[in-house]
């Protein structure tokens, strides 16, 4: 079930390209990512795992997740839209630890979106023409 899970939100990236500026789509595919991996308890904890542990069953998923994030990063970064200096690898765990922080704050859309939005604000800078939905009233 993860691997047709993993298979769609790869798509999903695909079409992002499609749809957007370079920039955009990057950023677009982090906050998709973001909300996706919440969608099963304790699946971007098993993601980060199988990141650091290639022999792990779920090794594969990650792997695919990184290669699509790879393809969007290198989109930007040839339009001069995304920094050089960091690579795919460490934007997918900088987006793991913000979908985690999704799962477990309770996030709706709108403010995972936002969080997501706010981790990787320095990723592109003025080039994006994303912004982040205002913040909601803390409880």
């Amino acid at each position: 079930m993860i691997e047709a899970d993993i298979a769609e939100a790869v798509a999903a990236g695909v079409d992002l390209a499609d749809e957007f500026t370079p920039a955009d789509a990057l950023i677009e595919w982090l906050v998709y990512l973001a909300w996706h991996l919440r969608i099963w308890h304790d699946l971007p904890y098993c993601l980060a795992d199988a990141h650091m542990d290639r022999e792990s069953p779920v090794a594969p998923s990650t792997t695919r997740l990184i290669a699509q994030t790879q393809v969007l990063l290198e989109r930007a970064q040839a339009a001069g839209a995304a920094r050089p200096d960091v690579s795919a690898a460490e934007i997918f765990e900088l987006i793991t630890a913000v979908s985690w922080a999704t799962d477990r704050f309770g996030d709706n859309a709108e403010a995972a979106r936002r969080r997501a939005l706010l981790a990787t604000a320095g990723l592109i800078g003025a080039e994006s023409t994303l912004e982040a939905p205002t913040q909601r009233a803390s409880a």
